[in-house]
């Protein structure tokens, strides 16, 4: 999966990320819903996945933020290509 503007992609695939997290937390009847990723993550941790998901949920928005905060030195194509396909399987792993 070639990407040719990585931190768009990141940014994109991170408000992806978000936006379904915020479903799982709709779904699993978490409240208030938080409103970052990472507090997202650990309110949904245990209650809708395990830990490996979190650990890597956690890895992609470090992506996600480094691209969405000027850090765009650190967004390298390599890791956001399987950052997209990562997370297509969550979500369709765990549906909201």
């Amino acid at each position: 999966l070639p990407i040719c503007y990585p931190v768009a992609a990141a940014v994109i695939a991170g408000g992806t990320l978000e936006q379904h997290l915020r479903a799982l937390c709709a779904k699993h009847g978490i409240t208030p819903i938080p409103e970052n990723l990472n507090p997202l993550n650990t309110a949904l941790y245990r209650k809708a996945y395990e830990s490996d998901w979190m650990k890597q949920i956690t890895a992609w928005a470090d992506i996600r933020n480094n691209a969405a905060h000027g850090h765009h030195e650190k967004v390298k194509a390599e890791l956001v290509a399987p950052m997209i396909l990562g997370v297509r399987t969550f979500i369709s792993s765990h549906p909201a």
